[in-house]
């Protein structure tokens, strides 16, 4: 059990959710995947995201939330250690608990053994048992083969597929977990835009895990016209246009934004 949440509302029995994503919404709208329908959590209350190896809790709401003996703000972050609680009002309140290796990863299922079943087995004549005589060629099998080996290659071929690397040997384009270190509690809580950047790319990388096309592409539309209202689509402007700087961090989300609209998965029409 590497980490999970435990949920404890007023006198209710407790509930343990396993931590499968490395991004999750909390709060008591449909989509949220720690849904709690009690009491005053808003339909967004906390987003979870684990990231360089612990977690941080993001408080959604407009009022702070307490964290053990810690205040987080609203639209700030807060790392969240194992065993700490997280009250999210008067009634509910959210406990995290890692056991080893504290990564999301599947929960596994349990498997039930079904009772084996002998029968008798009826004796067969030895005139049964004779082989039959060979008919026509080899033709069948040699195709059967081919078949199967032409699906063992494209099946490789979609677990080793990479969407960031298909752009060319040469590509070296910003990863999601790049992008979040860039974007630190302390940058976006100075900028509102930056927070609703941010949060619009956790929107997305949670619908690409759940296969949500639809919500990931107008996410990332969503962030495309933030830039734009920030007037960050431009080249970033240089002191001295013969040196080179540091890409600015709005280029590199627009450069990771425009890669996966343009990727075959969620492409629907042609930017602007």
């Amino acid at each position: 059990m590497p980490a999970k949440i435990i949920v404890r509302i007023d006198s209710l029995p407790e509930k343990a959710y396993w931590i499968e994503e490395e991004v999750l919404r909390i709060g008591c709208a449909p989509g949220c995947a720690i849904r709690i329908g009690h009491g005053r959590v808003p339909p967004h209350s906390a987003t979870l995201e684990f990231i360089e190896g612990r977690y941080l809790i993001h408080n959604r709401n407009e009022h702070p939330l307490s964290l053990d003996d810690r205040t987080v703000p609203p639209r700030a972050a807060s790392p969240w250690n194992s065993g700490e609680s997280l009250a999210l009002d008067d009634e509910v309140v959210l406990q995290l608990l890692i056991d080893g290796d504290p990564a999301p990863s599947s929960q596994p299922r349990p498997t039930v053994e079904e009772p084996i079943e002998y029968a008798e087995i009826p004796e067969t004549p030895e005139e049964d048992l004779a082989e039959p005589p060979e008919t026509g060629s080899g033709f069948g099998t040699l195709g059967q083969s081919f078949v199967i080996l032409v699906c063992l290659v494209a099946i490789v071929g979609l677990l080793l597929y990479d969407p960031d690397k298909a752009a060319g040997p040469g590509f070296l384009g910003p990863s999601f977990g790049a992008l979040i270190r860039d974007l630190t509690p302390e940058r976006v809580q100075a900028d509102p835009n930056l927070e609703a950047i941010r949060s619009a790319l956790q929107e997305a990388r949670i619908a690409e895990r759940r296969g949500d096309l639809e919500t990931e592409r107008e996410a990332y539309l969503r962030i495309r016209d933030l830039l734009e209202k920030r007037g960050s689509l431009g080249p970033s402007p240089r002191a001295d246009p013969a040196e080179p700087s540091e890409p600015r961090v709005e280029d590199q989300i627009w450069d990771y934004v425009r890669r996966r609209l343009s990727s075959r998965s969620i492409r629907s029409r042609s930017l602007v």
